[in-house]
């Protein structure tokens, strides 16, 4: 698939799918933000540092750690840090002329042996095509390349959880920057 790919690969996806854009400061916590944790996060704006109660599980810096596979790339973004320069650097999916499943980041979560029954995902995103269905997130678990999916469907927001479809109604315009933070618990 294409986005940021977790545990066995993810699958199912094909390229017309393929998310174009950018994506930067992509965090995961094995819990659910609460309502001022996001708006803490939200407020500190892209190039801030908003911190949570408790850090990220996986954090952006695993993420900046992989390499990215076919023509996804990490590119200098408007946040540098001349002192880090690991700071700032934006994931880059390329735009549709070079659509393909194989533009992708693939890392390891290690959730522990309990079930995952809560998690949060947070991330500035810059969707640079405007089209119905694109995804840039897909958790896999084993028997399950798809457990959990963020992105859009029909021009809407999305979170997948096992097949289960919240979709918000937010309709996101291409060209600007979003602040994207979903929150899920199984109570």
């Amino acid at each position: 698939s294409s986005g940021i790919n977790a545990e066995y690969g993810g699958g199912g996806f094909d390229g017309t799918q393929s998310y174009q854009g950018d994506v930067y400061n992509l965090n995961v916590w094995q819990y659910a933000l609460s309502e001022e944790e996001v708006a803490f996060l939200f407020t500190s704006g892209r190039c801030g540092y908003g911190e949570t109660e408790d850090d990220p599980k996986v954090p952006y810096s695993v993420f900046f750690g992989q390499e990215p596979q076919g023509d996804a790339k990490f590119v200098e973004g408007s946040c540098m840090d001349l002192e880090d320069p690991s700071v700032g650097k934006v994931l880059r999916f390329p735009p549709q002329s070079e659509l393909s499943t194989s533009n992708y980041v693939k890392f390891t979560a290690d959730f522990g042996a309990d079930s995952l029954d809560s998690l949060s995902i947070c991330f500035w995103y810059f969707k640079a095509f405007s089209d119905t269905s694109r995804y840039v997130f897909s958790y896999a678990v084993s028997g399950d390349d798809n457990a959990i999916i963020v992105g859009e469907q029909s021009g809407k927001l999305g979170l997948w959880i096992r097949r289960t479809k919240y979709l918000s109604d937010a309709a996101l315009e291409q060209q600007t920057w979003y602040h994207i933070c979903t929150t899920w618990g199984s109570d």
